[in-house]
């Protein structure tokens, strides 16, 4: 909606300057019929002509990058389906890696029950290195 509206205002500036163009150039061209080509107002009319003419080249530029800035209906629905196609692929990388942490953390915990045994039965060998080191002093 904003683009129409911009593009309804620049078309109206276009009109209004190329009005501009034809009088001011009818008015430089009278003046110069009378004689009048270093009068001042022949210098403004054609000082007034020369600015309508880079105003319009100015007003078609920003036009045509207006057009090139609008995105259709078409556009957004196949950027919202690629969109959604790519989330749907990060949804299930992430599950897989989600899984893949879970089994790691499994294994870790199990490493862990592991270690503890072993610490538990170093623990249980240790107490009797020393036992039968007190009774050989003994």
């Amino acid at each position: 909606m904003y683009n129409f509206v911009l593009n309804i205002d620049l078309s109206k500036e276009r009109k209004h300057q190329a009005a501009n163009i034809v009088k001011f150039a009818v008015k430089t061209w009278y003046l110069k019929q009378k004689d009048k080509s270093n009068s001042m107002q022949y210098m403004k009319a054609q000082w007034k002509l020369f600015r309508s003419i880079r105003v319009i080249q100015e007003v078609k530029l920003e036009q045509r990058n207006l057009m090139n800035s609008c995105i259709g209906f078409i556009d957004l629905y196949t950027l919202q389906g690629d969109g959604n196609d790519k989330t749907e692929k990060v949804i299930q990388q992430i599950s897989t890696v989600k899984g893949t942490i879970d089994q790691i953390e499994e294994k870790f915990i199990d490493m862990k029950q592991t270690m503890m045994n072993m610490q538990f039965k170093l623990n249980i060998l240790l107490s009797r290195i020393q036992i039968q080191q007190k009774e050989i002093i003994l």
